[in-house]
């Protein structure tokens, strides 16, 4: 009778086959995944153990066991075979920036999706990448299901995400009150960090994610994680037709189903950091420009007493939510998904150079 195991994996992504000759168990090319990944997934994989023999079965030698794997990485559900599976020794940085070292199932699927897995040892932690450094075992049958990472997280606009300041690019973490960071008009000072950790319940609060690139070229450098309701500046030549001016704000979940740009699946913790002005402004994490956070009322309301208490402290003032002013000007939601598809239409990045001379037609956002 089939056994289901259900648990919690990291995608690492999509790779050319590893195993090319299936009438061996030896995945020869193993080697090629080596490096550090720190574009990372969590997904959640149910294993269908189809001969009830206690192990997932790769497809080689004639394998007929019809062993699965199904999961869905955000674009609908999918259902597979066990390719190849190894054993990596293993480097994982975590949001604090040490180091966890130890030996760790990867497998690849018939479709060319990898992902890697641990027991207990990285439960309860902030992932911020995962390095396969050597290949300890290549000619593995297959693997025994039950091995998740449960309870943990990858950082959001975290530990890792590089923050453009007056003297160089530096890691958020690193970041202090004070430290000079580059916005639009030149370095301001940065006046107050916090980091929250959230219960990411259902799928409209999960973090979106922006692939490398997926904004334009350079843009970001590497992945960006931010809170569906983060903004992030699209300046483009679709912005100037729409709005008459090339750079508004858009949220980031106006963004999702553009090529790169994804949702990831609710489930566990996410935490998120958040840096502050003097004023609204726009900072640049990974080469985005994305806004500072902004004291408006739905802003205020993540935040505990304590932290606002901090906040207004650190801006000596208490802001009027309703009088506080956004840096650049943000449509309403109809209209950022418009300016979005248009740019896919148009085959027009989201991000560009700024070429202020050829954008000069001043007209009212559309409310």
């Amino acid at each position: 009778m089939p056994t289901q195991t259900v648990a919690t994996m990291i995608y690492l992504g999509n790779f050319a086959d590893v195993d090319t000759n299936e009438t061996d168990i030896v995945a020869t090319n193993a080697a090629d995944l080596i490096g550090t990944y720190d574009d990372l997934q969590f997904v959640t994989v149910t294993m269908t153990d189809q001969d009830d023999d206690g192990r997932i079965d790769d497809n080689d030698e004639g394998n007929t066991s019809g062993d699965q794997i199904a999961y869905d990485l955000g674009s609908g559900p999918q259902t597979v075979a066990s390719d190849s599976s190894m054993v990596f020794d293993v480097v994982v940085t975590l949001g604090d920036g040490s180091t966890l070292s130890f030996a760790a199932l990867v497998f690849q699927t018939t479709n060319g999706d990898v992902f890697f897995t641990a027991n207990n040892i990285l439960d309860n932690v902030n992932i911020q990448s995962v390095e396969l450094a050597t290949v300890q075992n290549n000619s593995a049958r297959g693997f025994t299901p039950g091995a998740s990472i449960d309870n943990s997280t990858i950082v959001c606009f975290a530990s890792g995400t590089l923050i453009d300041t007056m003297a160089d690019k530096k890691r958020v973490e690193d970041l202090c009150c004070g430290d000079l960071v580059m916005t639009e008009y030149g370095p301001r000072a940065l006046k107050w960090i916090h980091c929250q950790k959230l219960a990411i319940t259902c799928a409209k609060s999960a973090p979106v994610r922006i692939a490398a690139g997926a904004l334009g070229r350079g843009f970001p450098s590497r992945a960006l994680y931010l809170s569906p309701q983060h903004r992030v500046l699209v300046r483009n030549m679709i912005a100037v037709e729409l709005f008459g001016r090339p750079e508004v704000f858009v949220a980031a979940k106006a963004l999702i189903g553009a090529p790169g740009i994804s949702q990831v699946k609710a489930g566990g913790p996410v935490t998120y950091w958040h840096v502050a002005l003097q004023e609204h402004g726009v900072i640049f994490a990974n080469d985005v420009a994305t806004e500072s956070f902004f004291c408006g009322k739905m802003a205020l309301q993540t935040l505990t007493d304590a932290d606002r208490h901090r906040l207004f402290c650190a801006l000596g003032y208490r802001p009027d939510t309703a009088s506080e002013v956004l840096a650049y000007p943000c449509p309403n939601m109809r209209h950022q998904r418009e300016l979005v598809r248009d740019s896919q239409r148009k085959r027009a990045a989201l991000y560009q150079p700024a070429r202020r001379s050829d954008w000069a037609r001043p007209m009212a956002i559309p409310a």
